[in-house]
């Protein structure tokens, strides 16, 4: 390295550090040389908009616009990774445990108002989501009882978001489908992938900045019966923690719960607390340091619930609610063609996350003989199966059952006439299956769908598709002359084959069939595959022109090179079905841009040169559907939709 490069090195580096503790005076967050190149990446596009160079002109320019950009800068550099129902083991003591015990503190409150506090909310995620949980749950308990929830965070964007209540579809659908109600509404135009929370929500929270380590001195709404201070504390030190502890706890009543992220703890701390639940405390010994705040001047929502000088009088309580006990394991039943699928489930449902399963099945014949054998607490269904998909098991062999259904599926959960079919079928919750590269990275959100479709099967709890079906549609290929679909297997799955052949129409992008292995002549095969397919495969003379709508032809591997060449500008599916020799990964790996979907064959293993390129592992069923959607999302990258 020559000296100017390595002065350049250095002063970055030394750039970085001042604002590293810059950032750290700002936040409290703890910023140190292992997360310089953190701050770099995050930093970039920042110093792009402010037409700076590096990280030295952007140190400048915000020590000259200290005041203003100070904002940004903790924008930039706090973490903001949350979700809706996160950690969802704490609502599930929540309901079970904290509601029942508090009630008769809430019952004697003028107001009948719970009270949450959700410090470092980030977006706001997790306060919607106790929200939409406490309407069904708390209302469920007693339904004179009412509940306010502050969310606090250090980052003032974030809490305008949280403010606006706006989050992009994709996420919404993460949360069950048990809680979402009739409380969010889909927006129109440039946001129309958006959802926004709708008054019954918002009614109810309040967003404000906050700095844990240093309050701002406003009063807050407590003091609170409930603080969730979750996925906070990795970012400071003991001492911090403790720091930010004695302050909570001076916000939460006598019988208060206080609630941190399930992979955080404060043993070994200072702090006199007792453990009640995973990663769930009380203040036994700190309880008493209770200070209640004035409100704030024109506040209607920080009235404090101190208890009166006189005793109310007293409002008529409740009707005790109807007694529900969710099993305790889940017996779950799990329905899909896939052997990696079945697999991954079972690590999904572990005995230590409170599920055991029970059985499986490959389709839905097999499904209602196992369901009425094992009687199982939980079903989760595929759609796409050999002999009898999901939406036949549910219209045939599903109804008038009260055990509930949650739908894993690769179909997307906008899709008219398969995932609305589903859930109009009477599917309790639906979940977009993910490639099986990251299928435990979904399973929290299977977990949560599954605990509470029990609940809500136990308690008869209604649910709304409105939202879904707003969002749905019916997918359909545009412009399939300019797109294709490849077909490549050996010659020993000709017949399975069929069950991708079979789902070809007039209308669908042209397919072009690769065999591997096969003795006979391409005029002979051609012809061959015509009769067992009974459908016309052609065997074009021409490979640089594309084939018809919805037509069937034949690549010699020979000819792969001169194919590759003329087609591979064009969106391109290609399903891999059985093994595939090593000639064949690499001429597959020379088409980089196309979707490649391999057939799960279970304990036998592909190359791993080919997983590696792979956009998913699949039962075949499932393969006519994934690469149609492929091929529909694809065509406004193309410029032809």
């Amino acid at each position: 390295m020559s000296s100017s490069n390595a002065l350049r090195k250095a002063s970055s580096a030394d750039a970085a550090d001042a604002i590293a503790r810059i950032a750290g005076e700002l936040t409290g967050v703890q910023f140190t040389e292992r997360h310089r190149s953190m701050i770099e990446s995050r930093l970039l596009k920042r110093i792009r908009e402010l037409s700076l160079t590096s990280l030295e002109e952007y140190l400048s320019y915000y020590r000259s616009h200290a005041d203003t950009e100070s904002t940004k800068l903790i924008s930039l550099l706090t973490t903001h990774h949350t979700a809706f129902f996160r950690e969802f083991t704490h609502f599930d003591y929540l309901s079970n445990e904290v509601l029942p015990k508090i009630l008769p503190e809430l019952r004697k409150r003028p107001d009948r108002t719970l009270r949450i506090w959700s410090a470092a909310c980030s977006r706001g995620q997790e306060v919607y989501s106790l929200a939409m949980y406490l309407e069904v749950h708390l209302k469920r308990l007693d339904p004179t009882l009412k509940f306010r929830i502050l969310g606090t965070d250090v980052d003032p964007e974030s809490v305008g978001m949280a403010k606006n209540g706006v989050y992009p579809y994709r996420e919404i659908k993460e949360a069950p489908l048990a809680y979402l109600g009739n409380h969010w509404a889909r927006g129109t135009g440039d946001i129309a992938d958006f959802v926004k929370a709708r008054e019954t929500l918002r009614a109810n929270c309040s967003f404000r900045t906050d700095n844990l380590l240093k309050p701002t001195g406003s009063p807050t709404e407590g003091p609170f019966d409930i603080i969730f201070c979750r996925n906070v504390f990795i970012y400071f030190s003991p001492e911090q923690i403790t720091q930010i502890t004695a302050r909570l706890t001076k916000e939460l009543y006598p019988h208060g719960y206080f609630f941190i992220g399930v992979s955080e703890s404060l043993n070994g701390l200072k702090v006199p607390v007792k453990t009640v639940g995973p990663s769930i405390y009380q203040f036994p010994a700190a309880t008493n340091n209770v200070v209640p705040l004035a409100p704030r001047a024109g506040s209607a929502t920080s009235t404090k619930t101190t208890a009166p000088k006189s005793a109310p009088t007293p409002t008529p309580s409740a009707p005790a609610p109807a007694a529900f006990k969710i099993p305790d394991p889940i017996r779950v039943l799990c329905v899909d063609d896939s052997p990696s699928v079945l697999t991954l489930l079972k690590k999904v449902f572990e005995r230590s996350q409170g599920f055991e399963i029970v059985g499986t099945a490959a389709n839905g014949l097999e499904a209602l003989e196992k369901r009425q054998a094992l009687k199982p607490d939980l079903m989760t269904l595929d759609i796409h199966m050999p002999e009898q998909n999901g939406i036949e098991y549910l219209e045939k062999g599903h109804r008038g059952c009260n055990v509930p259904v949650i739908m894993i599926s690769s179909v997307s959960r906008e899709d008219s006439s398969l995932a609305g079919q589903a859930l109009a079928l009477g599917a309790m919750d639906y979940v977009e299956k993910p490639a099986l590269a990251n299928f435990e990275n979904r399973s929290e959100e299977i977990r949560s769908k599954a605990k509470s479709a029990v609940l809500a099967a136990q308690l008869n709890q209604p649910r709304s598709t409105q939202l879904d079906k707003s969002f749905q549609k019916t997918f359909r290929i545009q412009n399939p002359q300019d797109k294709a679909r490849i077909l490549w297997m050996p010659t020993s799955a000709r017949g399975r084959a069929l069950q991708i052949v079979s789902q070809i129409t007039a209308q669908e992008p042209p397919t072009y069939v690769v065999v591997e292995g096969t003795g006979e002549g391409a005029e002979e095969l051609a012809k061959r595959l015509s009769a067992e397919w009974k459908k016309p495969v052609e065997l074009p003379a021409d490979l640089t022109k594309p084939l018809g709508v919805g037509k069937i032809g034949l690549v010699p591997a020979t000819r792969w090179s001169e194919f590759l060449k003329a087609h591979s500008p064009r969106p391109t599916s290609i399903m891999v079905l059985g093994s595939v020799s090593k000639p064949g990964v690499r001429m597959l790996q020379e088409w980089p841009t196309a979707q490649l979907l391999l057939e799960d064959l279970g304990a036998t293993k592909h190359q791993a040169e080919l997983l590696a390129n792979a956009a998913d592992v699949g039962p075949l069923t499932s393969f006519h559907y994934q690469s149609g959607e492929f091929l529909c999302r694809e065509q406004a990258k193309s410029g032809n939709g």
